[in-house]
């Protein structure tokens, strides 16, 4: 029972399912398929199930297009070793933008593929392009571009020391069009701070009281969370005992006692 509610409260404050299918993707590449080169394409398998679907029922959703681009993109990283040579340099991975073409659904209990390949790189950020292909028809339903921004690490440094890697190939046309927009919206969002200056945010007082309320909520959240598994650990003791401790009565406290009726007069009585 206790196990029960433990993992009750794991799914409740966790995405357990999130973290299970990362580990069984990253662990499965390792054990059950051959290494890859950097410039090799990957590919991860999936269903679309019903934890997957739109609000209509029918096929896949929007966000968990992205979620399973996730999944492989930690499988191309464990196939390549890219991961373990960005680590070994102390650096990270972090998602720098993404973009998604939506084609044609998914249908719900429908196989597909997710296949990686990287396409192109510079100092600080690598570049990968996803596709979902169903397996019935092998048609290509989505197609995706990623940047992955490699932290404290010379990306050029880094996949030098993939000899397939050793130069880096053109930059495709669709990848240029999507970072000169990056560019742009950037551009545009920088001008658009300069161009709206506001003399009492820039002499810090809205900053003050930002951080001030920032910190009053922080402070206020953090006690109702600390009452909050107080509570959620007074309730599971209780189930717990509840559960667990059985109640004996003892014999000379409690006593049975049967009704008889008395077939002369008609009237009951108890007797001991």
């Amino acid at each position: 029972m206790s196990w029960l509610v433990l993992l009750l409260i794991l799914y409740v404050i966790w995405d357990v399912n999130y973290f299970i299918r990362c580990v069984f993707t990253v662990f499965a590449g390792r054990l059950f398929q051959r290494k890859r080169k950097v410039t090799e394409s990957t590919s991860i398998y999936g269903l679309c199930t019903s934890q997957d679907v739109d609000i209509f029922i029918r096929h896949m959703n929007n966000a968990r297009y992205l979620r399973e681009l996730d999944f492989a993109r930690f499988h191309f990283y464990a196939l390549t070793g890219l991961y373990e040579r960005i680590r070994q340099r102390r650096g990270g991975a972090v998602q720098g933008a993404s973009s998604v073409r939506y084609r044609r659904t998914i249908p719900i209990f429908h196989p597909y593929k997710i296949q990686t390949k990287l396409v192109w790189w510079d100092d600080k950020a690598i570049y990968l392009e996803q596709q979902f292909v169903t397996l019935s028809d092998g048609f290509v339903r989505a197609v995706a571009l990623s940047k992955q921004c490699i932290t404290n690490c010379n990306v050029e440094e880094l996949l030098k020391t993939y000899p397939e890697a050793a130069k880096r190939p053109e930059m495709p046309a669709d990848l240029k069009l999507w970072l000169d927009a990056i560019e742009l919206s950037s551009q545009k969002l920088r001008k658009d701070k300069s161009e709206n200056p506001s003399l009492w945010w820039d002499k810090g007082c809205a900053h003050s009281l930002q951080s001030w309320f920032t910190g009053q909520l922080n402070v206020v959240g953090a006690i109702g969370l600390g009452i909050a598994f107080v509570q959620l650990f007074g309730l599971i003791t209780s189930m717990l005992l509840f559960c667990t401790v059985k109640h004996k009565r003892a014999s000379d406290t409690y006593k049975s006692y049967s009704p008889s009726i008395d077939p002369q007069t008609r009237t009951s009585s108890w007797e001991d």
